[in-house]
């Protein structure tokens, strides 16, 4: 790849926002808030996988940003950063990556995320998962 980063230099989850967000918990929330982020993450972000993947099949670059842009937002946002990061070389190199680049990059997220899916799940309270 042209634009090869190793992205296992970055950090899988970044505590600090975890932490962060967890300060959020109300003790009298019946699902704490942020098992709701977590679960939230959890629907939306294979969603957006899979229409990123199809804005790849059909070599629609404006859906590609979208979809990266989408992901890597809600990666973000609970501190994914290696998701994060991967993401936005998708978004931002659609008119330099070639396909088999971003196919690498894209293969590259779906296995972040399975990975990150399986790292929250370890921070949800055992009777919210």
């Amino acid at each position: 790849m042209s634009q090869s980063k190793d992205y296992s230099q970055i950090i899988r989850v970044d505590e600090e926002i975890i932490a962060k967000l967890k300060e959020l918990n109300e003790p009298d929330e019946e699902i704490p808030f942020f098992d709701g982020l977590i679960h939230l993450y959890c629907q939306e972000a294979p969603m957006a996988l899979n229409k990123l993947d199809k804005a790849m099949n059909q070599q629609d670059p404006l859906a590609v940003v979208h979809f990266s842009h989408k992901l890597k937002g809600l990666s973000r946002n609970l501190g994914l950063r290696r998701m994060a990061e991967i993401c936005a070389t998708i978004e931002h190199g659609t008119e330099t990556l070639n396909t088999i680049e971003q196919r690498d990059l894209f293969e590259a997220s779906r296995v972040e995320l399975d990975q990150v899916i399986v790292a929250l799940s370890q921070y949800l309270k055992p009777e919210a998962a």
